[in-house]
């Protein structure tokens, strides 16, 4: 599997590749304090392979490499993230 971080402006998509087929996304933005997760999606025909929890995974070391802090209004990744001690150096809300 590869990662690969697309910038556009202010917006920013974190994508998974294997062979080729994009598997899923994590958008996410920049704003004045935080690093922003917009949305997590996951390609149907490849949920339920923990592909959401690795792009979570993925996000949080790049977070931790530019000493961001991030918050999430995506639901599923803020449900991922809540509480989850892995999380709790870069997790904000």
């Amino acid at each position: 599997m590869d990662f690969s971080f697309e910038v556009d402006g202010n917006r920013s998509v974190l994508r998974l590749h294997e062979e080729g087929a994009e598997l899923g996304w994590l958008q996410y933005r920049e704003d004045e304090k935080y690093l922003v997760i917009e949305h997590v999606e996951v390609d149907p025909a490849y949920r339920g392979r923990g592909l959401a929890r690795k792009l979570v995974d993925r996000f949080a070391e790049h977070v931790r490499s530019v000493e961001g802090r991030v918050v999430s209004e995506c639901g599923v990744a803020r449900a991922m993230m809540t509480g989850d001690a892995r999380y709790a150096d870069v997790f904000v809300g």
